[in-house]
């Protein structure tokens, strides 16, 4: 399952100047509230020893591996196998986040 979920854009802003004008803490708050939730659900729909992956175009960790890492320690059932994060001032290209997140193979 791929959760290409909505984000900050801030791996986008050398190309997206207006996007920075939009990111406040209440933006992010909002977001992460809505991205936990699409990565749960996807992790429930994906069977048994499935593979979820997540993806942003934001470099917050708050959007990326904090909340990753939030949502498989409260689940129990999945784990986080890879992750990438590109910077854009490193890559001279847009930066963004993946994770390959795992669910446990065991049927319950």
């Amino acid at each position: 399952v791929l959760v290409d979920a909505p984000c900050s854009n801030t791996g986008v802003l050398m190309k997206r100047v207006d996007a920075r004008y939009r990111v406040h803490e209440r933006t992010l708050s909002s977001l992460g509230e809505l991205q936990r939730t699409l990565v749960k659900r996807a992790i429930d729909l994906v069977r048994p020893g499935g593979v979820v992956v997540y993806s942003t175009c934001s470099i917050m960790p708050q959007e990326n591996r904090t909340l990753v890492d939030q949502v498989v320690t409260s689940r129990g059932d999945a784990a986080l196998m890879e992750e990438r994060l590109r910077y854009p001032q490193r890559t001279r290209r847009d930066g963004g986040y993946m994770a390959r997140i795992e669910r446990d193979g065991k049927v319950t």
